[in-house]
């Protein structure tokens, strides 16, 4: 336990174990949210229309985003170690695309926006590498127009090479504009 916070062991990229101090009721509370809004008639189509593995709820994302908002008013992050943690342990233990989603999302949250920093780069990094590019971070939250790409549509210019992010000068923007 961390401040308060009780700490879980996850699986890291990579497959090593990893010590996460996150704030479990946020999670919960987001979790239970998305589950209350889902609409199964919709899960399949999304899935399908998206190509994912990974199932859905049938929550559109504006709404992912209002219920994330919601529940993260209450319960503020103290500190970018804090938000990061919280981020990652929802990210990293996702049953559905939507829980993805409102991880990202909480990275814009007002509160989120006051405590971000430089360290943040490294849980934008991961996000990217593990969700399938920065294309998913833009569409699922962060909607910050500096994080617009360049329309190539190459892979490159999103910030991804080679399996890994080489985080672009947007997402340094994207810290300075809290």
């Amino acid at each position: 336990m961390r401040d308060g916070i009780a700490s879980s062991t996850l699986r890291a990229p990579g497959g090593y174990a990893a010590e996460v101090a996150a704030d479990p009721e946020l999670i919960g509370a987001i979790r239970a949210a998305l589950r209350a809004a889902a609409q199964p008639g919709l899960a399949g189509p999304m899935q399908a229309y998206m190509k994912s593995a990974t199932p859905y709820l049938g929550v559109r994302v504006p709404a992912v985003r209002a219920l994330t908002r919601t529940q993260a008013r209450p319960r503020p992050p103290a500190t970018p170690a804090d938000l990061s943690d919280t981020v990652l342990a929802l990210w990293r233990a996702a049953d559905y695309r939507e829980e993805r989603y409102a991880a990202i999302a909480l990275l814009d949250t007002p509160a989120a926006r006051r405590v971000r920093d430089p360290s943040l780069l490294e849980t934008l990094r991961e996000l990217i590498v593990t969700g399938a590019g920065a294309e998913t971070i833009i569409r699922a939250g962060l909607r910050d127009p500096r994080l617009v790409p360049s329309t190539t549509g190459d892979p490159g210019d999103l910030g991804v090479r080679a399996g890994r992010a080489e985080l672009p000068a947007w997402s340094f923007a994207w810290l300075a504009g809290r």
